[in-house]
């Protein structure tokens, strides 16, 4: 499974007591799909294809979600 998380974050001093940070967020990064097995049921009409990703999200009939999506937050704050 290939998911990257990550997190950067930058303070800057700009009085004694006081300071300014900037922060930001990204979750699942690469936003790569990770497929699941494919359909083993001989008798289904889906046999041999992959419908469903690692993160347990099931597609329609003939299609794959992605599961989780990327997620990127940023953030700012004045510290006093």
């Amino acid at each position: 499974m290939i998911q990257l998380n990550m997190a950067l974050s930058r303070t800057f001093p700009i009085y004694e007591k006081t300071a300014f940070q900037i922060r930001a967020e990204a979750f699942n990064l690469p936003n790569h799909l990770n497929p699941g097995n494919p359909t083993t049921a001989l008798n289904s009409a889906l046999f041999g294809i992959i419908n469903s990703d690692q993160s347990g999200n099931i597609g329609g009939s003939l299609q794959v979600n992605a599961g989780d999506y990327r997620i990127v937050q940023l953030a700012a704050k004045f510290v006093f």
